[in-house]
């Protein structure tokens, strides 16, 4: 082999990994995580979970848990919600709760009722694959 085309094959060689490296990069899903307060997103994003969040209350006021109405002492139920771009329900976990198991039951059948949500808009989508939105669900005593 000459000194050119072992030179050539070399750089054929780095070429595919490098390839390769970017076709991992590119298949990697880009996930956002929203907690808590609100105020240091950008605009879009709060724009999004108002709207989110007023769906899921509209949807809560319908199907309200029958659990939820036999609290006597105020329940607390973390979840987190994952939607995709499309605004598809990808999951739901509950991570603390302070109620039952059908108060629990109550929370995501209020979120897969509300499902599917908005899509994303443009400038979310190009941040964006998947949303994980953990908000904190509180019912009181009737």
């Amino acid at each position: 082999m000459t000194e050119k085309e072992q030179l050539t094959h070399k750089i054929e060689k780095e070429s595919a990994k490098f390839e390769a490296l970017l076709n991992v990069q590119s298949n990697r899903v880009k996930n956002k995580f929203i907690s808590g307060d609100l105020s240091g997103l950008d605009s879009v994003y709060t724009k999004y979970m108002d709207a989110w969040e007023q769906k899921l209350q509209d949807v809560g006021r319908i199907n309200y848990p029958v659990a939820a109405q036999k609290i006597t002492k105020v329940a607390l139920v973390i979840a987190t919600v994952m939607i995709y771009q499309d605004g598809t329900l990808k999951d739901v976990e509950i991570n603390s709760s302070t109620g039952t198991d059908e108060l629990n039951a109550g929370v995501i059948n209020i979120i897969k009722s509300s499902a599917p949500f908005d899509a994303f808009p443009d400038a979310m989508s190009l941040e964006v694959d998947v949303l994980h939105i953990t908000r904190t669900f509180y019912f009181r005593p009737s």
